[in-house]
């Protein structure tokens, strides 16, 4: 028997491991052995849900008293409450246990059986009487009903998802008691006992508002909150909005529907304001990150002047300032100009970014990591003068999803590049690569591009391609025979290789194009010291995947990989009603000497396709008979 190195642990180590789990699971470890009897018991959350306990013997409230008596810890974290029945008694005794063991966290799901027929659960102000609570989450039916002014003093974060109210007196009791309150979400559905929701928290820096109510007697929202700093609204269909947020840093918008545009943005105007007033305040020496997404494509009017953007940038480069994300999606073009200025900047983050003008070359010694994210160039020398002004660039990701402006041929010489990631999905352009350190490579789309050249990576360890249609693969995958690692999902090849793999040793290949066995073919005869294979098909009815016909042609001498080297196969959704897998499945099997360990993954059987069971085993039973080469062989098929 093996060696139980789990109970090695030190208890602080096991309690935090056993915090992550619901408490059924955490008080079933007590059978494992004497140690892990009393463990449990220490454990400073308690989490129950009733749905986990309906095959049990005792009844669901037994079950969580038997737990309370037995608990023995000191301070209770946290104590969470899913249920679909109550008994208000049982609610009250648990949460009072609760409360005196100086709880921090209480979350109460309620989940009625008849959900939708005005069954709730009380939430009432005599719950609201904890000093040491720090976090109370209240989900679906539960009806705040809070008469009079309570106080929480500790209280910092409030979670009120899809909760009915009884009135707006309890809405504006149960804020104005949390004199600390710093978080707040709200989501709501219909409630028509609210006409204005008041929010009314002097302490509040962070609130989320999800409202799909549009019934004609919710009017909207009245909040007041002096130190608010950030702000996002998922859904709001009222037709008022008042906010009064002079501190407001960060809003982010979605999906208003009935407010007077003019109206509500007349709301944010602090936004601008606060971002410049915060940089100037901002009195570190080093300015670590500076994050600036504007987004106001959708907007009546500009989110702010081009003039913003370039003093903000700027007070952050007289800070040091080391890692610069711009993501500005904007009505208007704004050229951004990048020079040497950028001299302490060691990450570049740009996305969807009008135009990047860069005239002439720039010396940006610090930067190791640059990510464009759908960035239109002013012309091809400004990405030439960009990257060749980087000489200790290490990361390159390069995104580009719409059409640009100018016919881009990227040229990315970079003596310094380790990881590349490109995903190019425009019709038009190309990319040469000249990257002689580099040890990662991705490629993805590139469908209609009309060329990829890899002119130089001598030392590249691990590359993943992907959906290359029209450009010349034969030449990319020659360029990669250094690699340890490949992934490919490629169309099939019209001529062969003469490269020559011998590093590689871990292969993947998606069986999702047509005739994807010859490209198998090719790498394994090209790849003589292979040691992993990976089939990654897709998991579909086989009849929905639309696999074109074609035969499978068994090579003419058996690749040396098979003969000496292979020793994991695993296919991931192995379609067995396919001839042609049940084919390659086969060969390998019969000529891979030296494999020791074998899984297919298959789609699962629906309830609507009990016919096909029968087949399926009987396919399964047939690849299990295989005589296979290798004595040592263990297979698995995984559901």
């Amino acid at each position: 028997m093996g060696k139980d190195r789990i109970s090695e642990l030190p208890d602080g180590l096991l309690l935090k491991i056993l915090s992550s789990l619901p408490t059924n699971i955490v008080v079933a470890t007590s059978v494992l052995s004497k140690q892990w009897r009393s463990l449990w018991k220490l454990v400073p959350n308690l989490e129950f849900d009733s749905d986990d306990y309906e095959s049990e013997h005792y009844t669901f409230s037994e079950i969580v008293c038997k737990s309370f008596l037995s608990h023995k810890a000191p301070v209770l974290e946290s104590f969470r409450l899913k249920f679909v029945n109550f008994n208000p008694v049982d609610i009250g005794l648990w949460v009072g246990i609760a409360f005196s063991r100086h709880l921090r966290e209480l979350v109460l799901d309620f989940y009625p059986a008849e959900l939708g027929r005005g069954v709730t659960f009380t939430f009432p102000s005599s719950l609201c009487t904890c000093n040491t609570l720090e976090t109370l989450k209240l989900v679906l039916c539960i009806l705040v009903d809070i008469p009079s002014p309570v106080l929480m003093k500790s209280l910092r974060t409030l979670h009120l998802e899809f909760v009915r109210y009884k009135d707006e007196s309890s809405v504006r009791n149960l804020l104005s008691g949390c004199p600390g309150l710093e978080e707040l979400r709200l989501y709501r559905g219909d409630d028509s006992d609210i006409k204005v929701f008041t929010i009314e928290v002097p302490s509040l820096q962070r609130l989320t508002i999800h409202d799909n109510n549009d019934g004609p007697e919710f009017l909207g929202y009245v909040i007041n909150a002096p130190f608010l700093k950030y702000l996002l609204i998922e859904e709001l269909r009222c037709p008022e909005f008042c906010l009064n947020a002079p501190d407001l840093v960060e809003a982010n918008i979605a999906e208003v529907t009935s407010i007077t545009i003019e109206k509500f943005l007349g709301s944010f105007t602090s936004v601008t304001q606060n971002v410049g007033r915060s940089l100037f305040l901002h009195k570190a020496p080093v300015l670590e990150s500076f994050h600036l997404k504007v987004c106001d494509i959708n907007d009546d009017r500009p989110a702010c002047d081009d003039i913003d953007i370039g003093i903000w940038i700027g007070i952050a480069f007289e800070r040091h300032v080391r890692e610069l994300v711009l993501d500005l999606c904007l009505q208007k073009s704004v050229r951004f100009p990048i020079s040497s200025m950028f001299s302490t900047l060691e990450t570049l983050i740009l996305k969807y970014l009008a135009l990047v003008d860069v005239p002439s070359p720039v010396c940006m010694k610090s930067l190791r990591t640059l990510h464009l994210d759908c960035v239109n160039f002013k012309h091809n020398e400004s990405f030439s003068n960009l990257i060749s002004g980087c000489p200790n660039l290490e990361d390159l990701f390069m995104y580009q999803y719409y059409p640009l402006d100018v016919v881009m041929n990227f040229i990315i010489v970079a003596p310094s590049l380790k990881r590349l990631v490109i995903i190019d999905y425009r019709e038009a352009g190309g990319y040469v690569i000249n990257a002689p350190t580099l040890k990662y490579l991705k490629i993805k789309g590139l469908s209609h591009c009309g060329f990829c050249l890899i002119e130089n990576a001598p030392v590249l360890v691990e590359a993943k391609i992907r959906n290359l249609f029209y450009i010349y693969k034969e030449k990319i995958l020659g360029s990669l025979k250094s690699a340890k690692r490949l992934s490919l999902d490629l169309s099939p090849l019209e001529c062969p290789i003469d490269s020559i793999f011998y590093q590689l040793v871990h292969l993947e290949i998606y069986t999702c194009k047509e005739e994807w066995w010859n490209l198998l073919k090719l790498m394994l005869d090209s790849s003589p010291k292979l040691q992993v294979l990976k089939l990654i098909g897709k998991n579909l009815d086989f009849k929905k995947v639309g696999m074109v016909g074609g035969k499978w042609n068994e090579p003419k001498n058996v690749p040396e990989c098979l003969l000496s080297q292979l020793k994991m196969f695993v296919w991931t959704s192995y379609h067995w009603e396919s001839e042609v897998e049940k084919e390659v499945a086969t060969y390998i099997l019969k000529n891979a000497r030296q494999l020791k360990n074998v899984s297919f993954s298959t789609r699962p059987i629906h309830s609507k396709e009990h016919n096909k069971l029968e087949e399926k085993c009987k396919m399964l039973k047939e690849l299990d008979g295989v005589v296979r080469a290798s004595s040592s062989c263990h297979l698995v098929f995984i559901e």
